[in-house]
């Protein structure tokens, strides 16, 4: 057998993925709408570890790794409407975490060192000047209300409210999620 051949079928035996699919949401839920994925293609997932949040009319749902393994592919993208039952990622349960975040954490570690290091020598008050205080709005003082002649109440004048209002308005619309959208819904209809 060439060695070529013999490759090929080591790799035919090989479990190249688990497809995942949308688990039960809730006792009469049928349908949800994927929010956010937690963990992206090429990712490394331990079992049990939430890999995305699927949203319905009732609830948000964390959805699981059903094994150990690295994703190959996702069948739907964010904001997609998916039934429970249908297909939603790939996993390759042979998938091996890799060693390469390991090593990226090592570097962060030696550079924490020198910082930390020179923190006691920056955590010494350095003597400073005060910062000048910023100026005060101008406001109209009003005189305090003098006792009229005849003894009565005082007369009080009333400030006039302003004129022109200053500022903006930031407003942006944001979608309602789908537990928003069926409260709105019933409430329109009571």
């Amino acid at each position: 057998m060439a060695p070529s051949q013999k490759a090929f079928y080591q790799n035919a035996t090989r479990n190249f993925g688990t497809i995942q699919q949308i688990p039960t949401l809730g006792d009469s839920i049928s349908e949800g709408i994927v929010e956010t994925y937690v963990k992206n293609i090429g990712d490394y997932v331990e079992a049990d570890e939430v890999v995305a949040r699927i949203e319905t009319d009732k609830v948000t749902v964390d959805i699981l790794a059903q094994h150990s393994g690295i994703i190959t592919k996702v069948f739907a993208e964010e904001g997609d409407t998916l039934e429970v039952g249908a297909d939603f990622l790939e996993i390759d349960t042979e998938g091996k975490p890799s060693a390469a975040p390991a090593k990226e954490a090592a570097p962060e570690k030696v550079a924490e060192t020198p910082a930390a290091q020179s923190s006691p020598a920056a955590s010494t008050p350095a003597p400073s000047t005060p910062a000048p205080a910023a100026p005060k709005a101008q406001t109209p003082v009003q005189p305090a209300p003098t006792p009229s002649a005849d003894g009565g109440p005082a007369q009080v004048t009333s400030k006039k409210a302003p004129t022109a209002i200053g500022g903006q308005r930031l407003e942006t619309r944001v979608k309602m999620n789908k537990m928003r959208q069926t409260i709105a819904r019933k409430l329109k209809e009571s």
